[in-house]
């Protein structure tokens, strides 16, 4: 899912470029958590420009480009993102991913969970601030129930998201039965959402157990 570009308020109250962004945005959500069993793990898919820090229930639980220090709302984020074909910005080929396992999952409640998160600017000047979650359970797999791999073109990306826990993203040019060559699409990565270059030619996808 691409960003949705729902503007935010500026220091002044206005949405023109000479408007000052504020240096921390506050955000808060709830969401109902009725599966039939604890998830083995929480799947966060975020757009973020430029640090967060998350919290689950009043616990936090992650911090994505902010100091290890205590924070208040004047602090700013350490950098922005990363990867350098996103040239520091938050778009939709670009989502920061983390995942709650194990004691992490401990602040997720049967019923109503409260999501809130604070977002922090990189500098005092900085023209523009982004914040989009996507949050999915992923249940402990049933093993007689295969997973389901969904592909969606987003932009000049593709976008590969899977049901299950972890599994590894194979491609392959051409199938040819029992000889059909695959191979890995992203090493070390087996958990969704996955963005890939559109390519015009032809390619077969498929999931394998690590």
């Amino acid at each position: 899912m691409a960003p949705k570009g729902t503007l935010l308020p500026t220091m002044d109250g206005d949405q023109g470029s000479a408007s000052k962004v504020a240096t921390t945005y506050y955000f808060r959500t709830r969401f109902d958590y009725a599966g039939p069993t604890r998830p083995s793990s929480l799947v966060f898919s975020n757009y973020i420009d430029d640090g967060a820090i998350f919290y689950l229930n009043g616990t936090e639980i992650q911090r994505v480009r902010m100091p290890g220090t205590p924070v208040t709302w004047s602090t700013f984020a350490t950098g922005a993102n990363p990867d350098e074909s996103c040239g520091g910005d938050a778009i939709a080929s670009c989502p920061t991913v983390f995942t709650l396992t194990g004691e992490a999952l401990t602040p997720l409640t049967f019923g109503e969970n409260v999501l809130a998160v604070e977002v922090h600017n990189q500098s005092g000047d900085s023209p523009d601030v982004v914040f989009g979650c996507d949050v999915r359970a992923i249940l402990p797999r049933d093993s007689s129930v295969p997973p389901t791999l969904n592909i969606q073109t987003v932009d000049d990306w593709m976008k590969f998201e899977w049901s299950g826990e972890e599994f590894i993203l194979q491609r392959t040019s051409r199938l040819a039965g029992q000889e059909t060559e695959w191979s890995d699409v992203a090493v070390g990565i087996r958990q969704s959402p996955i963005f890939l270059p559109r390519e015009p030619s032809t390619g077969f996808f498929r999931l394998r157990e690590p």
